[in-house]
């Protein structure tokens, strides 16, 4: 699936506005995930697919991982590499990183970041630059464990996942010739999904990012209010669904109760962190 969705992009989206960042037909994409979910052979191309509805298949694929791509172990790890101030050290760390990763994990993201970094190349056209692309996928690919606050607060994941798609050319470049390169003038970092070990950086020695972070910020919570309001304008087409199959009136007064419930409040806390960050 996710091999069919890239290659279609690559060949008909690159210059597209706001890959990634804009939303395609509701309906269309609400068809496309039901027949993949089912298995289906999708053709994308006859007739041709909105992109922007193929672009979110790839995102909802991502976010509805049972465990995020870069996993719960490293998670803490990808973070420190944000704090590196020096560049080169700082994606050293990340190649040591996505080495340590399970083989199925390291070959899913070397194919997505590389393509990002296609899409980003591009950018003249489609206003999709690396850290723009990493402020829609950060919250897909690291997550925490457990959620808190000060996680969802943090400019982190983005600049790691900006990092990961901008250097990922090298990043990303064969094993063997990683170890050939560094062999010589670095002891690489013992790292294992149970313990990976890095250098502990204060936050104060961070150079490497010109970007006011409470800009940064402001976009990461917008991001999410826009993922939100994808996920209520899903509920009211599968709400409208059900009402035009028919059921009992108390139970289409449930089903429309909790999911709007649910998501509007989700929509609300959002809303006033963004509203709290622009004051």
């Amino acid at each position: 699936m996710v091999e069919k969705i890239i290659k279609y992009l690559e060949d008909n989206s690159l210059n597209e506005e706001g890959l990634f960042r804009l939303s395609g037909p509701i309906e269309e994409f609400l068809k496309l995930k039901e027949n993949f979910n089912k298995g289906k052979d999708v053709d994308l191309y006859n007739p041709p697919c909105n992109p922007h509805s193929v672009s979110a298949i790839l995102k909802a694929f991502l976010r509805e991982l049972p465990e995020p791509l870069l996993t719960f172990s490293f998670y803490e790890n990808f973070l420190s590499a944000a704090e590196i101030a020096d560049k080169e050290e700082a994606r050293k760390t990340l190649t040591e990183l996505v080495l340590a990763l399970p083989s199925a994990n390291y070959n899913l993201l070397k194919y997505l970041m590389i393509f990002l970094n296609k899409v980003s190349a591009h950018s003249a056209f489609n206003r999709m630059h690396a850290n723009n692309l990493a402020l829609v996928f950060a919250p897909a690919l690291l997550q925490p464990r457990y959620e808190s606050t000060a996680a969802m607060m943090s400019s982190k994941p983005s600049t790691t996942t900006e990092m990961l798609i901008a250097e990922a050319e090298i990043i990303f470049s064969s094993r063997a010739d990683f170890f050939s390169k560094y062999r010589s003038n670095t002891s690489l970092s013992s790292l294992s999904a149970s313990n990976p070990s890095l250098p502990s950086i204060e936050l104060s020695e961070i150079q490497f990012t010109q970007k006011d972070p409470r800009d940064q910020k402001i976009a990461e919570l917008e991001e999410k209010l826009r993922s939100k309001e994808s996920e209520l304008a899903e509920l009211r087409s599968y709400i409208l669904e059900l009402k035009r199959k028919g059921g009992s009136r108390e139970s289409r007064r449930s089903v429309h109760n909790i999911s709007y419930s649910h998501v509007d409040r989700n929509m609300s806390l959002d809303t006033k962190k963004v509203a709290r960050k622009k004051k």
